[in-house]
């Protein structure tokens, strides 16, 4: 878990499968740096319309207010 300003960042691993929360409790936007060696996606956003989003440069970036579940699968692993 991490705080960084307004923003919550947190993991659940089941498996091979990892699951990154962040919050953004502020109202201005912001970025969330994901590790670059994994395939991230966006898997739920509070803002909606981001599902299957993939990072820029590493980062996903969160509006005000926004909570972001991320997923990352094990290399292979289906959708």
């Amino acid at each position: 878990m991490s705080v960084a300003g307004d923003v919550l960042v947190y993991e659940r691993l089941h498996g091979d499968e990892i699951v990154r929360v962040a919050l953004n409790f502020g109202h201005g936007s912001c970025l969330v740096d994901v590790p670059p060696e994994a395939a991230w996606e966006v898997l739920l956003s509070s803002a909606g319309g981001r599902r299957g989003e993939g990072p820029q440069d590493g980062r996903f970036a969160l509006a005000g207010d926004e909570a972001l579940v991320l997923i990352r699968r094990p290399p292979g692993a289906a959708g």
